[in-house]
């Protein structure tokens, strides 16, 4: 907060918005893992071996249909677990996925006509019970790892940026008449100060609140190539392309001027 000299000065906010979803994506990741281990694994095995007694001679009784739809019961929990992950890792239009959807409903559709027919059913696709669980299987376990290395990369990006802060330094936060205040970014990695010459320009921005009405561009010092565009109604600027600029006196209003900082730097070429 910046704030006029006869103003008690107040917190100033240092840090900028960080996303902290790294528990979450652990728990995500652990979950799909056991689903896949239990598709691929014993879950494979056992279900493979009540298929192929279902499908040893030819024909599915009354008394066998009771038994399938928990079989069908537990693929479509399945299914509907791999859809919620694969949607919110935003693998919804992989191939991956397409495919896993494809064979869930050949499966699904095969043997929901089998469990809803009236007596025995006998008809020559019940042979076909086996090769489609195992096209699913195949289709689920290669999602899964699509999944898992998402979160994989993702969890390493959100662990890296919640160990990055950055910081707004504001000098003085009260400002004497005629006089102005600096205003700077600062980057935190590790609770070590980041050398800003690293930092480019244009990936640094400011969000100011609480400015003068009618305040012009000219209560801003900007170094060359920065920029300020300023909205009267809401007394508010987005100072842009500087690492650091000045705020004159008579651009703060009344009750202070709240500034925020957002650096956005390629994940792939941090400089630190």
């Amino acid at each position: 907060m910046i704030q006029k000299m006869n103003n008690k000065p107040e917190e100033i906010l240092l840090v900028s918005g960080v996303k902290e979803i790294g528990k979450a994506v652990n728990l995500n990741r652990e979950r799909v893992a056991l689903t896949i281990l239990g598709i691929a694994n014993e879950d494979y095995d056992l279900i493979n071996q009540k298929f192929q007694q279902y499908t040893e001679d030819g024909e599915i009784t009354d008394v066998e249909k009771p038994s399938l739809q928990r079989e069908l019961d537990a693929i479509d929990r399945d299914f509907q677990l791999l859809r919620r992950e694969t949607r919110e890792n935003g693998l919804g239009d992989s191939d991956e996925y397409r495919e896993y959807e494809d064979k869930y409903n050949q499966l699904s559709a095969l043997l929901t006509k089998i469990i809803n027919s009236v007596g025995t059913y006998g008809a020559s696709d019940v042979y076909e019970i086996n090769n489609y669980y195992t096209q699913y299987t195949s289709a689920a376990t290669a999602l899964g790892n699509l999944i898992l290395e998402t979160q994989e990369i993702n969890s390493t990006i959100d662990s890296y940026y919640a160990r990055t802060s950055v910081i707004v330094n504001i000098i003085p936060e009260a400002v004497p008449v005629n006089t102005t205040t600096s205003i700077s970014a600062q980057i935190v990695y590790n609770g070590s100060a980041i050398d800003m010459t690293d930092i480019s320009a244009s990936a640094v921005s400011f969000g100011l609140t609480g400015l003068a009405t009618g305040i012009q561009s000219s209560a801003f010092g900007l170094p060359t190539g920065a920029s300020v565009v300023i909205t009267e109604l809401t007394h508010s600027a987005v100072v842009s392309n500087c690492k650091s600029f000045t705020l004159a006196y008579e651009g703060i209003g009344a009750t202070g001027v709240n500034v925020t900082c957002q650096v956005i730097l390629d994940s792939d070429s941090m400089p630190f």
